[in-house]
């Protein structure tokens, strides 16, 4: 099923990593090719050896690899990838990548990749519950209308789930450039089909929406 596939890893710092570890062993006995990046915080957990044993490829942990990002490695390993799954997404990497902030090489990558992407949260529910904790990583800064694609490079349909929190908004979801008229209110949510090999494009404000795939 997943023979063929490229699939990106990417890990952050969290005692999860240690079942991330097996979640890599699983694809690659599936037929995927797998390519890990991991935070720093990821790597005293777990060393990069130990999914470089696993996966047969090279683990990215550097941003400022000077080898690497000569040829724009992060780049690379964006648009390489089929899906990128980040596990364990912890408080921490989610209030990152919601603020857009780019300190690491998951970070960097999961701002530059335009492939689906899937997590697993490994969050305290404090955390989550925590008047504070919401408003840091759920409800990224407004950035008026602005339009971000992804590419079903599948072989099959996807189910994409389109979510808002609250104050975000989406006001065009289009597939392969035809308008679905849909749109989303804060706080709302729907479902849109988009073809093997087709592009979702959302137009948004007041933050950033999260999307979920889900193969048909």
């Amino acid at each position: 099923m997943l023979a063929g596939k490229r699939i990106l890893l990417g890990i952050g710092g969290g005692i999860a990593v240690y079942r991330v570890a097996e979640l890599a062993r699983m694809l690659v006995k599936q037929g995927a090719t797998v390519r890990c990046v991991m935070t720093p915080a990821a790597c005293r957990f777990v060393t990069p050896l130990t999914f470089e044993a696993l996966t047969g490829e090279k683990v990215y942990t550097e941003l400022f690899d000077l080898t690497a990002e000569r040829e724009m490695g992060h780049i690379r390993l964006a648009r390489w990838a089929d899906v990128l799954v980040i596990a364990p997404a912890t408080a921490n990497l989610l209030a990152e990548l919601a603020a857009g902030l780019v300190g690491s090489a998951l970070t960097a990558v999961a701002c530059a990749s335009r492939a689906p992407v899937g997590g697993a949260g490994a969050v305290n529910l404090k955390i989550v519950n925590d008047q504070l904790g919401p408003g840091h990583w759920a409800s990224p800064p407004a950035v008026p209308l602005t339009t971000v694609a992804a590419q079903n490079t599948a072989w099959r349909d996807a189910a994409v789930t389109v979510a808002t929190g609250a104050g975000v908004t989406v006001s065009v979801i289009a597939v392969d450039g035809t308008a679905t008229g849909a749109t989303l209110a804060a706080s709302s949510s729907t479902t849109v089909i988009v073809p093997a090999g087709k592009t979702i494009t959302l137009t948004y404000a007041g933050g950033t929406p999260t999307w979920v795939w889900n193969l048909l």
